[in-house]
């Protein structure tokens, strides 16, 4: 999400927790560096449907779905201290340098059950658009 050519926030959503989760969730190595090179901007979000697994989930209510979406606020500081020297790898040359190219982040359900509610990302991008807007409209008088 971008304002005023910001970025306020970038957000992934996973699913697939309909089942008993026996498979993790994934993030690529563009979204783990996404989620490290923007800390306090990205949030990753599940949407954990094991206790309607036997319903139709194409037709759950839209408020079924936000109840069960959990937010994983930080997950950049979960990552970084296993990405940074990667990271800093790749703004050398690769004639000075060995690179770690793929790789892939895998997390099980707890991640997202200890995760905050979809309201609290939402009013967390609100008080950021706020503070932006606020921003520019001060920028403005100067």
């Amino acid at each position: 999400m971008h304002v005023c050519e910001k970025i306020i926030c970038t957000g992934e959503l996973k699913d697939g927790m309909h089942t008993a989760f026996s498979e993790p969730a994934h993030m690529s190595t563009r979204q783990v560096r996404m989620a490290v090179l923007h800390l306090e901007k990205y949030a990753l979000c599940c949407v954990d449907l094991r206790e309607h697994k036997n319903e139709d989930l194409e037709n759950l209510p839209s408020e079924t779905i936000v109840e069960y979406t959990r937010v994983k606020m930080g997950i950049g500081d979960i990552h970084n201290p296993m990405i940074t020297a990667i990271l800093e790898a790749d703004n050398r040359s690769d004639d000075e340098q060995i690179k770690i190219s793929e790789y892939r982040s895998n997390m099980g359900a707890k991640i997202f059950e200890v995760g905050e509610s979809f309201d609290t990302l939402l009013n967390k991008i609100e008080n950021v658009v706020k503070f932006a807007l606020l921003s520019l409209k001060n920028d403005a008088y100067l």
